[in-house]
């Protein structure tokens, strides 16, 4: 029989490097239902197009990062996935301070932290203008508040 393919990995006392998610895009076929649902919990999105590309919805998180939803017409739509998502009790969210483990309309399972008032700092708004705020692809990005 042939061998497993060997995984490689660093040494224990090798530094590594600092790795943070910057882009989580979740693929619906219930784009304004899961937009609501997210919004409902404290995110805030903007309507977004790239180019002849679908129109989707993306929320800044802090740190840089943002949560994309894109309807599921290009690629199927997101199958299981456990998403955990921290946010301070002033942020706007109905959920007190605690651990909620909540259910998104496509039946992914949102784990949702709510953190005394003031712990996390706000995320930046994104911005629409070419050379200012590009998609992981390298292409300008056109931003609408999402209504």
């Amino acid at each position: 029989m042939g061998r497993a393919p060997s995984v490689t990995r660093p040494p224990r006392n090798q530094e590594r490097l600092p790795v943070n998610i910057d882009l989580v895009v979740i693929y619906t076929p219930r784009l304004d239902a899961c937009r609501d649902f997210y919004t409902g919990i404290g995110l805030e999105f903007v309507r977004e197009q790239h180019g002849t590309g679908p129109m989707h919805y993306a929320a800044p998180l802090p740190g840089g990062g943002v949560l994309e939803l894109y309807p599921a017409t290009r690629h199927p739509a997101t199958g299981s996935l456990r998403l955990g998502l921290t946010a301070p009790a002033d942020a706007g969210s109905p959920h007190p301070v605690g651990r909620h483990t909540l259910i998104d309309p496509d039946g992914r399972t949102v784990v949702l932290t709510i953190t005394g008032a003031g712990v996390m700092r706000r995320a930046r708004r994104p911005r629409g203008r070419a050379g200012r705020r590009r998609c992981r692809c390298g292409t300008a990005l056109r931003s609408r508040p999402a209504g």
